[in-house]
Protein backbone atom coordinates (compact mmCIF):
# COMPACT_ATOMS: atom_id res chain seq x y z
CA UNK A 1 0.00 0.00 0.00
CA UNK A 2 1.73 3.17 -1.23
CA UNK A 3 2.09 6.33 0.82
CA UNK A 4 2.85 9.87 -0.34
CA UNK A 5 4.49 12.20 2.20
CA UNK A 6 4.80 15.98 1.78
CA UNK A 7 7.11 18.21 3.86
CA UNK A 8 5.49 21.64 4.40
CA UNK A 9 7.50 24.70 5.46
CA UNK A 10 6.32 28.26 6.08
CA UNK A 11 6.79 29.31 2.44
CA UNK A 12 5.74 26.05 0.75
CA UNK A 13 3.69 26.60 -2.43
CA UNK A 14 4.15 30.38 -2.26
CA UNK A 15 5.44 32.41 -5.26
CA UNK A 16 6.81 29.44 -7.14
CA UNK A 17 8.24 27.67 -4.08
CA UNK A 18 7.79 23.90 -4.27
CA UNK A 19 7.26 21.25 -1.63
CA UNK A 20 9.47 18.25 -0.90
CA UNK A 21 7.73 14.87 -1.38
CA UNK A 22 8.48 11.16 -1.25
CA UNK A 23 6.59 8.06 -2.39
CA UNK A 24 6.94 5.03 -0.09
CA UNK A 25 6.06 1.43 -0.86
CA UNK A 26 4.13 -0.90 1.47
CA UNK A 27 7.35 -1.63 3.44
CA UNK A 28 8.05 2.09 4.02
CA UNK A 29 10.98 2.25 1.56
CA UNK A 30 11.53 5.20 -0.75
CA UNK A 31 10.40 4.60 -4.34
CA UNK A 32 10.56 8.13 -5.73
CA UNK A 33 11.14 11.62 -4.31
CA UNK A 34 11.32 15.16 -5.55
CA UNK A 35 10.43 18.81 -5.00
CA UNK A 36 8.09 19.59 -7.91
CA UNK A 37 4.47 18.68 -7.12
CA UNK A 38 3.70 18.46 -10.85
CA UNK A 39 5.69 15.20 -10.81
CA UNK A 40 3.91 13.66 -7.82
CA UNK A 41 2.54 10.15 -8.55
CA UNK A 42 -0.79 8.87 -7.27
CA UNK A 43 -0.84 7.05 -3.92
CA UNK A 44 -3.43 5.45 -1.66
CA UNK A 45 -2.53 7.62 1.34
CA UNK A 46 -1.26 11.21 1.49
CA UNK A 47 0.32 12.56 4.68
CA UNK A 48 1.78 15.91 5.73
CA UNK A 49 4.96 16.46 7.75
CA UNK A 50 4.88 20.02 9.16
CA UNK A 51 8.17 21.84 9.78
CA UNK A 52 8.75 22.20 13.52
CA UNK A 53 8.56 26.01 13.54
CA UNK A 54 4.94 25.88 12.29
CA UNK A 55 3.59 24.12 15.40
CA UNK A 56 3.69 25.18 19.07
CA UNK A 57 3.41 22.43 21.70
CA UNK A 58 1.70 24.06 24.69
CA UNK A 59 1.09 22.59 28.16
CA UNK A 60 -2.44 23.17 29.48
CA UNK A 61 -4.61 22.07 32.40
CA UNK A 62 -8.01 20.94 31.12
CA UNK A 63 -11.28 20.23 32.93
CA UNK A 64 -12.55 16.65 32.89
CA UNK A 65 -15.01 17.02 29.99
CA UNK A 66 -15.56 14.96 26.83
CA UNK A 67 -13.11 15.82 24.05
CA UNK A 68 -15.87 17.06 21.72
CA UNK A 69 -16.96 19.63 24.33
CA UNK A 70 -13.39 20.72 25.02
CA UNK A 71 -12.77 21.44 21.32
CA UNK A 72 -14.59 24.80 21.47
CA UNK A 73 -12.57 25.87 24.55
CA UNK A 74 -9.07 24.97 23.28
CA UNK A 75 -8.43 28.10 21.12
CA UNK A 76 -9.27 30.37 24.09
CA UNK A 77 -6.79 28.46 26.26
CA UNK A 78 -4.08 28.69 23.59
CA UNK A 79 -4.72 32.42 23.10
CA UNK A 80 -3.22 33.13 26.52
CA UNK A 81 0.17 31.76 25.36
CA UNK A 82 0.30 33.32 21.87
CA UNK A 83 -0.01 36.76 20.30
CA UNK A 84 -2.93 35.67 18.10
CA UNK A 85 -6.67 35.82 18.70
CA UNK A 86 -8.43 32.54 19.38
CA UNK A 87 -10.26 32.75 16.04
CA UNK A 88 -6.90 32.64 14.21
CA UNK A 89 -5.73 29.42 15.89
CA UNK A 90 -6.27 25.75 15.11
CA UNK A 91 -5.69 23.79 18.34
CA UNK A 92 -5.57 20.00 18.76
CA UNK A 93 -5.22 17.99 21.98
CA UNK A 94 -2.27 15.59 21.64
CA UNK A 95 -2.72 12.07 22.90
CA UNK A 96 -3.63 12.72 26.55
CA UNK A 97 -7.10 12.30 28.01
CA UNK A 98 -9.09 15.34 29.26
CA UNK A 99 -8.72 16.29 32.90
CA UNK A 100 -5.35 17.41 34.25
CA UNK A 101 -2.18 18.43 32.46
CA UNK A 102 -1.98 17.73 28.73
CA UNK A 103 -0.28 19.05 25.59
CA UNK A 104 -1.93 21.14 22.90
CA UNK A 105 -0.65 21.53 19.33
CA UNK A 106 -1.25 25.12 18.15
CA UNK A 107 -0.99 26.19 14.51
CA UNK A 108 -2.06 29.27 12.55
CA UNK A 109 -5.39 28.46 10.92
CA UNK A 110 -4.89 30.72 7.89
CA UNK A 111 -1.57 29.11 6.95
CA UNK A 112 -2.92 25.56 7.21
CA UNK A 113 -6.08 26.47 5.27
CA UNK A 114 -4.00 28.06 2.48
CA UNK A 115 -1.70 25.05 2.25
CA UNK A 116 -4.52 22.49 2.12
CA UNK A 117 -6.41 24.59 -0.43
CA UNK A 118 -3.42 24.69 -2.77
CA UNK A 119 -2.88 20.94 -2.37
CA UNK A 120 -6.54 20.26 -3.16
CA UNK A 121 -6.14 22.34 -6.31
CA UNK A 122 -3.46 19.83 -7.37
CA UNK A 123 -5.62 16.83 -6.55
CA UNK A 124 -3.79 16.08 -3.27
CA UNK A 125 -5.89 15.40 -0.17
CA UNK A 126 -3.79 14.71 2.97
CA UNK A 127 -5.57 12.58 5.55
CA UNK A 128 -3.04 13.16 8.36
CA UNK A 129 -0.60 15.90 9.43
CA UNK A 130 2.09 15.58 12.15
CA UNK A 131 4.76 18.05 13.39
CA UNK A 132 8.28 16.98 12.46
CA UNK A 133 9.39 16.83 16.11
CA UNK A 134 6.79 14.14 16.92
CA UNK A 135 8.31 11.81 14.29
CA UNK A 136 11.71 11.82 16.01
CA UNK A 137 12.63 8.66 17.98
CA UNK A 138 12.04 9.08 21.71
CA UNK A 139 12.16 7.08 24.94
CA UNK A 140 11.42 7.89 28.59
CA UNK A 141 14.07 10.05 30.26
CA UNK A 142 15.68 10.95 26.94
CA UNK A 143 15.55 14.08 24.77
CA UNK A 144 16.07 13.83 21.02
CA UNK A 145 17.55 16.59 18.84
CA UNK A 146 17.68 16.87 15.05
CA UNK A 147 20.27 19.32 13.70
CA UNK A 148 19.34 21.12 10.49
CA UNK A 149 21.42 23.72 8.70
CA UNK A 150 19.04 26.51 9.77
CA UNK A 151 18.12 25.35 13.28
CA UNK A 152 17.51 22.47 15.66
CA UNK A 153 14.34 20.39 16.18
CA UNK A 154 13.81 18.95 19.68
CA UNK A 155 11.50 16.28 21.09
CA UNK A 156 11.15 16.47 24.88
CA UNK A 157 8.42 13.88 25.47
CA UNK A 158 5.70 11.70 23.97
CA UNK A 159 3.66 14.77 22.93
CA UNK A 160 6.15 17.63 23.42
CA UNK A 161 8.71 19.28 21.16
CA UNK A 162 9.91 22.60 19.75
CA UNK A 163 12.01 24.36 17.12
CA UNK A 164 15.25 25.71 18.67
CA UNK A 165 18.01 28.04 17.49
CA UNK A 166 21.14 26.73 15.79
CA UNK A 167 23.58 27.54 18.60
CA UNK A 168 26.43 25.18 19.41
CA UNK A 169 24.75 23.95 21.59
CA UNK A 170 21.40 25.79 21.18
CA UNK A 171 20.65 28.49 23.75
CA UNK A 172 17.03 27.31 23.79
CA UNK A 173 18.24 23.89 24.93
CA UNK A 174 20.14 25.46 27.83
CA UNK A 175 16.99 27.27 28.94
CA UNK A 176 14.87 24.11 28.62
CA UNK A 177 17.33 22.19 30.80
CA UNK A 178 17.05 24.90 33.45
CA UNK A 179 13.27 24.46 33.71
CA UNK A 180 13.29 20.72 34.59
CA UNK A 181 12.63 17.95 34.91
CA UNK A 182 15.64 17.49 32.63
CA UNK A 183 16.55 14.46 30.59
CA UNK A 184 19.07 11.87 31.77
CA UNK A 185 20.74 11.99 28.36
CA UNK A 186 20.39 13.59 24.91
CA UNK A 187 20.53 11.84 21.55
CA UNK A 188 21.50 13.98 18.54
CA UNK A 189 20.66 13.17 14.93
CA UNK A 190 22.03 14.89 11.84
CA UNK A 191 19.34 16.25 9.53
CA UNK A 192 20.10 18.76 6.77
CA UNK A 193 23.23 20.03 8.58
CA UNK A 194 26.35 19.66 6.45
CA UNK A 195 28.32 18.13 9.31
CA UNK A 196 27.54 16.37 12.56
CA UNK A 197 27.74 18.45 15.77
CA UNK A 198 30.58 18.03 18.27
CA UNK A 199 28.65 16.01 20.84
CA UNK A 200 31.63 15.83 23.21
CA UNK A 201 31.75 19.63 23.36
CA UNK A 202 27.98 19.72 23.86
CA UNK A 203 28.26 17.22 26.70
CA UNK A 204 30.88 19.34 28.46
CA UNK A 205 28.90 22.55 27.97
CA UNK A 206 25.61 21.03 29.17
CA UNK A 207 27.08 18.75 31.87
CA UNK A 208 24.93 15.92 30.49
CA UNK A 209 25.61 12.80 28.38
CA UNK A 210 25.14 13.72 24.70
CA UNK A 211 25.25 10.90 22.13
CA UNK A 212 25.43 11.16 18.33
CA UNK A 213 22.85 8.76 16.83
CA UNK A 214 23.61 9.15 13.11
CA UNK A 215 21.54 10.63 10.31
CA UNK A 216 17.73 10.89 10.35
CA UNK A 217 15.25 11.81 7.64
CA UNK A 218 11.49 12.45 7.77
CA UNK A 219 10.95 10.48 4.57
CA UNK A 220 11.22 6.99 6.03
CA UNK A 221 10.58 7.78 9.72
CA UNK A 222 8.01 5.70 11.61
CA UNK A 223 4.67 7.51 11.42
CA UNK A 224 3.06 8.86 14.62
CA UNK A 225 -0.62 8.04 14.27
CA UNK A 226 -1.50 9.59 17.68
CA UNK A 227 -0.79 13.22 16.75
CA UNK A 228 -2.97 14.04 13.74
CA UNK A 229 -3.55 17.83 13.40
CA UNK A 230 -6.19 17.53 10.67
CA UNK A 231 -9.27 17.69 12.87
CA UNK A 232 -12.41 19.81 13.10
CA UNK A 233 -12.94 22.00 10.03
CA UNK A 234 -9.89 20.52 8.38
CA UNK A 235 -11.35 17.01 8.69
CA UNK A 236 -14.31 18.12 6.60
CA UNK A 237 -11.98 19.73 4.05
CA UNK A 238 -10.26 16.40 3.45
CA UNK A 239 -13.52 14.75 2.43
CA UNK A 240 -14.40 17.05 -0.45
CA UNK A 241 -12.68 14.90 -3.06
CA UNK A 242 -14.81 11.84 -2.19
CA UNK A 243 -17.95 14.01 -2.07
CA UNK A 244 -17.39 15.21 -5.64
CA UNK A 245 -16.89 11.61 -6.76
CA UNK A 246 -20.28 10.65 -5.29
CA UNK A 247 -22.20 13.48 -6.97
CA UNK A 248 -22.57 11.64 -10.29
CA UNK A 249 -25.85 9.67 -9.94
CA UNK A 250 -28.56 9.25 -12.53
CA UNK A 251 -31.66 11.44 -12.27
CA UNK A 252 -33.58 9.12 -9.94
CA UNK A 253 -30.55 8.64 -7.70
CA UNK A 254 -29.95 12.41 -7.54
CA UNK A 255 -33.52 13.03 -6.40
CA UNK A 256 -33.28 10.36 -3.71
CA UNK A 257 -29.96 11.76 -2.49
CA UNK A 258 -31.45 15.25 -2.25
CA UNK A 259 -34.33 13.95 -0.10
CA UNK A 260 -31.96 12.05 2.17
CA UNK A 261 -29.74 15.11 2.49
CA UNK A 262 -32.62 17.35 3.56
CA UNK A 263 -33.69 14.80 6.17
CA UNK A 264 -30.12 14.41 7.39
CA UNK A 265 -29.60 18.17 7.67
CA UNK A 266 -32.82 18.51 9.65
CA UNK A 267 -31.68 15.87 12.13
CA UNK A 268 -28.18 17.41 12.24
CA UNK A 269 -29.34 20.95 13.01
CA UNK A 270 -31.77 19.64 15.64
CA UNK A 271 -28.94 17.77 17.36
CA UNK A 272 -26.67 20.82 17.05
CA UNK A 273 -29.27 23.03 18.68
CA UNK A 274 -29.56 20.62 21.62
CA UNK A 275 -25.79 20.37 21.96
CA UNK A 276 -25.35 24.16 21.88
CA UNK A 277 -27.99 24.53 24.58
CA UNK A 278 -26.10 21.97 26.70
CA UNK A 279 -22.78 23.77 26.10
CA UNK A 280 -24.30 27.13 27.08
CA UNK A 281 -25.62 25.59 30.30
CA UNK A 282 -22.19 24.09 31.06
CA UNK A 283 -20.45 27.39 30.30
CA UNK A 284 -22.84 29.18 32.65
CA UNK A 285 -22.07 26.62 35.37
CA UNK A 286 -18.33 27.00 34.69
CA UNK A 287 -18.62 30.79 34.83
CA UNK A 288 -20.41 30.51 38.19
CA UNK A 289 -17.41 28.58 39.58
CA UNK A 290 -14.73 30.78 37.98
CA UNK A 291 -16.14 34.29 38.52
CA UNK A 292 -16.22 36.02 41.93
CA UNK A 293 -18.98 34.88 44.25
CA UNK A 294 -21.09 38.04 43.87
CA UNK A 295 -20.64 38.40 40.09
CA UNK A 296 -23.76 38.14 37.90
CA UNK A 297 -23.42 35.69 35.00
CA UNK A 298 -24.68 37.63 31.96
CA UNK A 299 -22.47 36.44 29.06
CA UNK A 300 -20.43 33.40 30.23
CA UNK A 301 -18.14 33.20 27.17
CA UNK A 302 -17.26 36.90 27.30
CA UNK A 303 -16.85 36.97 31.09
CA UNK A 304 -14.56 33.91 31.12
CA UNK A 305 -12.59 35.46 28.25
CA UNK A 306 -12.10 38.62 30.29
CA UNK A 307 -10.88 36.49 33.22
CA UNK A 308 -8.38 34.76 30.91
CA UNK A 309 -7.12 38.12 29.61
CA UNK A 310 -6.70 39.36 33.18
CA UNK A 311 -4.75 36.21 34.08
CA UNK A 312 -2.57 36.64 31.00
CA UNK A 313 -1.81 40.23 31.96
CA UNK A 314 -0.97 39.12 35.51
CA UNK A 315 1.34 36.43 34.14
CA UNK A 316 3.40 39.02 32.28
CA UNK A 317 2.47 38.61 28.61
CA UNK A 318 3.38 41.29 26.08
CA UNK A 319 6.68 42.89 25.04
CA UNK A 320 7.79 43.11 28.68
CA UNK A 321 6.41 39.69 29.70
CA UNK A 322 8.34 36.60 30.66
CA UNK A 323 7.82 34.87 27.27
CA UNK A 324 9.16 37.87 25.34
CA UNK A 325 12.11 38.30 27.71
CA UNK A 326 12.94 34.56 27.59
CA UNK A 327 12.77 34.52 23.78
CA UNK A 328 15.11 37.50 23.40
CA UNK A 329 17.45 36.18 26.10
CA UNK A 330 17.72 32.86 24.24
CA UNK A 331 18.60 34.77 21.05
CA UNK A 332 21.23 36.84 22.89
CA UNK A 333 22.83 33.92 24.77
CA UNK A 334 26.47 33.67 23.58
CA UNK A 335 27.28 30.52 21.57
CA UNK A 336 29.78 27.92 22.72
CA UNK A 337 30.62 27.21 26.35
CA UNK A 338 29.14 29.17 29.19
CA UNK A 339 27.51 28.81 32.62
CA UNK A 340 24.45 26.61 32.96
CA UNK A 341 21.17 28.34 33.97
CA UNK A 342 19.74 27.55 37.40
CA UNK A 343 16.64 29.03 39.01
CA UNK A 344 14.27 31.26 37.05
CA UNK A 345 11.86 33.87 38.44
CA UNK A 346 9.68 36.59 36.94
CA UNK A 347 8.11 39.46 38.86
CA UNK A 348 7.47 43.14 38.25
CA UNK A 349 8.43 42.93 34.55
CA UNK A 350 11.90 41.71 35.54
CA UNK A 351 13.22 38.23 34.71
CA UNK A 352 15.73 36.87 37.24
CA UNK A 353 17.99 33.99 36.21
CA UNK A 354 20.64 32.38 38.44
CA UNK A 355 23.66 30.92 36.64
CA UNK A 356 26.89 29.30 37.76
CA UNK A 357 29.96 31.51 38.17
CA UNK A 358 30.29 33.55 34.97
CA UNK A 359 33.39 35.16 33.46
CA UNK A 360 33.28 38.95 33.13
CA UNK A 361 34.08 38.66 29.43
CA UNK A 362 31.11 36.31 28.97
CA UNK A 363 28.83 38.71 30.85
CA UNK A 364 30.00 41.62 28.67
CA UNK A 365 29.22 39.60 25.56
CA UNK A 366 25.75 38.70 26.90
CA UNK A 367 24.99 42.36 27.78
CA UNK A 368 26.05 43.55 24.33
CA UNK A 369 23.94 40.93 22.56
CA UNK A 370 21.01 41.68 24.87
CA UNK A 371 21.22 45.42 24.15
CA UNK A 372 20.98 44.66 20.44
CA UNK A 373 17.70 42.84 21.15
CA UNK A 374 16.20 45.51 23.37
CA UNK A 375 17.22 44.02 26.72
CA UNK A 376 18.82 45.64 29.76
CA UNK A 377 20.87 43.04 31.65
CA UNK A 378 22.54 43.49 35.04
CA UNK A 379 24.60 40.91 36.91
CA UNK A 380 25.33 40.50 40.63
CA UNK A 381 27.70 37.88 42.02
CA UNK A 382 27.16 36.41 45.48
CA UNK A 383 29.64 34.90 47.92
CA UNK A 384 28.97 31.32 46.75
CA UNK A 385 30.24 32.09 43.27
CA UNK A 386 26.81 32.21 41.57
CA UNK A 387 25.69 35.10 39.40
CA UNK A 388 22.18 36.59 39.42
CA UNK A 389 21.11 38.03 36.07
CA UNK A 390 18.29 40.59 36.01
CA UNK A 391 16.73 41.06 32.59
CA UNK A 392 14.12 43.63 31.64
CA UNK A 393 12.98 45.23 28.43
CA UNK A 394 14.94 48.34 27.45
CA UNK A 395 12.02 49.54 25.36
CA UNK A 396 10.44 51.30 28.38
CA UNK A 397 11.99 53.34 31.14
CA UNK A 398 11.82 52.75 34.86
CA UNK A 399 8.51 54.58 35.06
CA UNK A 400 6.93 52.29 32.47
CA UNK A 401 6.71 55.05 29.79
CA UNK A 402 8.44 54.88 26.37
Amino acid sequence: MSELRLYARRDSLQEGVGCAWVLLDSAGRTQRSGYNLDEVPTARHCRLVLAAEMTLALRADLPNLPARKLAAMLPALAETATLDDAEQLHVVMLGDKPGGSTRLAVIRKAWLDRLLGQLRGRGLHPDQAVPEFLLLPWSEGEWTLLVHEDGVVARFGAHDGAALDNGDPPAGLRLALGQGPAARRIRVYQGSALKAPDTEAWSRALDLPVEFAGKWDWREAAWNGQANLLTGDFTAARGRRDWRALVRPVAVGAGLLAVLQVLGMTVYWASQAREQATIRAEMRALATRVLPAQAAVVDPAWQIGEQLRALRAAAGEGSEGNRSLLTRLGQAWPPGGGPLPGTLNYAGKVLELTVAAAEDSWLDELRAAGTARGLAITADKDGSGHTLLRIRSALTGAGGKP
